[in-house]
């Protein structure tokens, strides 16, 4: 969630920051009394869980995805959603997008917890069109070369035929 430095840097901004998904009680109250505390209510909404459908549609209107997670993500399925999806990528280098993202290129990135930058990596974006742009069509372009269902199958090929010879190899 925001923090108080993020809240602070993009004030005068415009901006809107929709939430999704199934959270905790406690973090739920704590983004609620920072909402109240900041004036917000009007920027920042949750939606609780929302359909796939509604998610996909959300992230092809968005200016940007905010990927901060703090607690290592295990595989970056969401990442590659959101840039096959064309929203520009801001991230922490927590978990795993840092497996499938090339920083700088294809996304934004920032310290786990380092609110000052993250609050700086989306006022570059909300500020500047071309980069946001630059950086969404370098990312959909890199997953689609690494990462679509019939890239991936070409190295589950080659990687186990390079396997069944090798076990051949060293059986003889």
């Amino acid at each position: 969630f925001p923090s108080h430095d993020m809240l602070k840097a993009l004030r005068n901004q415009e901006w809107s920051l929709l939430f999704a998904g199934v959270s905790r009680n406690s973090y739920l109250d704590q983004m609620y009394r920072l909402i109240k505390k900041y004036h917000l209510g009007q920027r920042i909404k949750y939606l609780g869980r929302i359909s796939r459908e509604d998610v996909i549609q959300k992230m092809q209107k968005a200016v940007a995805f905010v990927n901060a997670p703090i607690y290592g993500e295990p595989f970056a399925g969401t990442v590659l959603e959101a840039i096959a999806n064309n929203a520009p990528l801001l991230t922490s280098n927590d978990g795993s997008a840092l497996e499938v993202v090339r920083p700088g290129l294809t996304c934004l990135v920032h310290e786990k917890l380092d609110a000052p930058t993250l609050a700086r990596n989306m006022q570059s974006i909300l500020c500047d069109p071309e980069l946001a742009a630059r950086i969404s069509a370098a990312a959909k372009a890199d997953v689609l070369n690494r990462f679509t269902a019939a890239v991936i199958l070409d190295k589950t090929e080659a990687y186990l035929k390079g396997a069944i010879r090798s076990t051949v190899l060293n059986t003889k």
